[in-house]
């Protein structure tokens, strides 16, 4: 097909799209060309998609969530040790989802024998060091909870 067909047939496709009726537009990109979401959509598109990605949990992401709101505030390495396996896809899904926020804890001092720094993490936001599982009601709401059973330690 002769390359002066093609570019015929795009130009036809991309003043088709560019009308209201559609939410998408035929844009050339790099050298080829590619649908994309029309800038007047894209913030519905945003919160359907986060809504999507919200209600998918994978049973590791399960887990490893089980473990931080149980354990927290707790390491990555606590988190492994318990599952027994990596949990670093995981732990990177669950904070994308603003399930778990990370914590950097520095500690400092002549007398301690654990100087350095490093993460760790509750469920939810606001939670304090010495919290234990105090969800936020976006926590809450994304598993459909009405009410919370504290754990005492």
């Amino acid at each position: 097909m002769p390359s002066k067909d093609v570019e015929a047939a795009l130009s036809v496709l991309s003043q088709k799209y560019e009308s209201e009726e559609f939410a998408f537009a035929l844009e050339k990109l790099g050298g080829g060309y590619q649908f994309l979401t029309k800038p007047a959509y894209q913030p519905s598109i945003q919160i359907l998609l986060r809504q999507h990605s919200q209600k998918r949990l994978s049973t590791a992401q399960l887990e490893t969530l089980s473990i931080i709101a149980y354990k927290q505030p707790v390491t990555k390495g606590e988190v492994e040790q318990i599952r027994g396996v990596s949990c670093d896809y995981s732990l990177q899904k669950l904070l994308e989802k603003e399930l778990v926020e990370m914590q950097t804890v520095i500690i400092v001092g002549q007398w301690s024998s654990a100087m350095g720094s490093y993460v760790r993490y509750n469920s939810g936001s606001g939670n304090s060091l010495s919290s234990r599982f105090h969800p936020d009601r976006y926590f809450v709401s994304l598993f459909g909870m009405s009410f919370v059973k504290y754990w005492l330690t």
